[in-house]
């Protein structure tokens, strides 16, 4: 298209309309995640239930059914053949809602909520190798649900919650995935915080929304830094306060998901937080009606969505995805610099549309420098096939860019 116009335009005219262009391309892509329908849930539509992932699997169960009973069931989704399977349910009476869900290595944990027990301070490990849920440390304080929760490593933290007796928490515990140990932090010095979002990235951990008192809802984001046990305000969410809200985490951005807002409207919309430039975006929604209380699975290329509850009360099977490759950085990168195949075995081809020097440097997503190198041709080939399958991030310098692109090496 920019070629046939190009004929019919001086050279100046040519210059400005290439960049219109471009720019409408990049803020067009930016805002094009793709949402795909996935199979149902296997198991009775639900609200509320918890999930972790380990490896290839996203690991989905408990919740509160269309009858008003807690479950205790679980179900496997395979992400690669993207379907499900059964696995073992937690224990009889063990049934519960508003859990927290983490994992490390082939173990999986669940962490608390409310069931006919009551509330919960209860921890169960899941071996996904023997199919088996074995007892661990329960939290030394009172049982409590809708607490959030993320992962830094082996360092499982639980934040917030309500107590049986109504009460909305402001506590912060840490626990110990290896040593099954806990620790009390220091309490929000924001106030409580229920069904709040939370997620870890780059080895500090984020808290948004959730209810704040009976009817008044957040709109805040706070960043922890787990050394100094320490909190710091971000910009808030530019609409209204949410609970319920899903977040998810990925390279140097956040993701926000649905919820119930303020204004009693369950949403659909997806927003991204980017950490570097400290600025909310909002991007394509849900093509399906709003809802809250579902299920998260997060990969490297974008999460999952299953179950839930609309504003009709109707519980839901459904499950989502949605694509997060697509971004502004490297949209923008990919304009100056492409890096392809990727995914591939180990050699990627690198093109740059320009001679200058560039330098590359490739990282694990924990920060570890895996690879140097230097280009001064335009067309050259990166090869890491000295290095283990995952994901890597190759930032990218040079006299006129400096970016991130996300790597999988099969």
């Amino acid at each position: 298209m920019i070629a046939i116009y190009s004929i019919y335009l001086s050279n100046l005219t040519v210059y400005k309309f290439i960049l219109v262009l471009l720019f409408f391309f990049i803020l067009d892509a930016a805002t094009a995640q793709v949402w795909t329908e996935m199979p149902v849930f296997p198991g009775d539509d639900r609200d509320d239930g918890v999930s972790f992932v380990s490896g290839n699997k996203g690991f989905c169960g408990t919740g509160l059914l269309p009858w008003f009973a807690a479950s205790r069931d679980f179900y496997v989704f395979n992400f690669e053949t993207e379907s499900w399977s059964t696995a073992d349910p937690m224990p009889v009476g063990l049934e519960r809602q508003y859990a927290c869900g983490f994992s490390l290595g082939n173990y999986g944990f669940v962490f608390g909520g409310v069931g006919n027990s009551g509330w919960l301070n209860d921890m169960w490990r899941y071996d996904i190798d023997s199919d088996a849920w074995n007892s661990m440390t329960p939290m030394p304080a009172e049982g409590r649900s809708g607490a959030a929760s993320f992962q830094v490593g082996e360092l499982a933290y639980v934040l917030g919650g309500r107590f049986a007796n109504g009460a909305l928490s402001d506590e912060l515990w840490c626990y110990n995935l290896v040593s099954d140990t806990w620790e009390q932090m220091q309490n929000f010095p924001f106030g409580p915080r229920w069904r709040a979002g939370a997620a870890a990235l780059n080895g500090k951990g984020y808290l948004a929304f959730g209810l704040i008192a009976e009817g008044q809802f957040s709109n805040e984001l706070f960043e922890y830094i787990p050394e100094t046990d320490s909190w710091l305000e971000l910009p808030s969410f530019p609409g209204i306060g949410r609970t319920y809200t899903s977040i998810t985490a990925h390279i140097d951005q956040l993701y926000a998901f649905g919820g119930l807002g303020a204004d009693g409207t369950y949403y659909n919309d997806l927003w991204r937080y980017s950490i570097s430039s400290q600025s909310w975006v909002s991007l394509a929604a849900l093509p399906s009606f709003g809802r809250k209380g579902g299920m998260v699975m997060a990969q490297d290329f974008g999460f999952y969505y299953t179950t839930g509850i609309n504003i009709d009360n109707l519980r839901l099977s459904e499950t989502w995805k949605v694509d997060l490759t697509t971004n502004v950085e490297s949209i923008n990168a990919v304009l100056k610099a492409r890096i392809f195949p990727n995914p591939n075995t180990g050699i990627f081809s690198f093109n740059v549309d320009y001679i200058s020097p560039i330098k590359c440097a490739v990282n694990t997503p924990e920060g570890l420098l895996v690879y140097t190198s230097e280009f001064t041709k335009s067309e050259n080939n990166l090869d890491l096939s000295h290095l283990p399958a995952g994901i890597y991030i190759i930032n990218i310098s040079g006299n006129e860019i400096n970016e991130n692109i996300r790597l999988i090496k099969l």
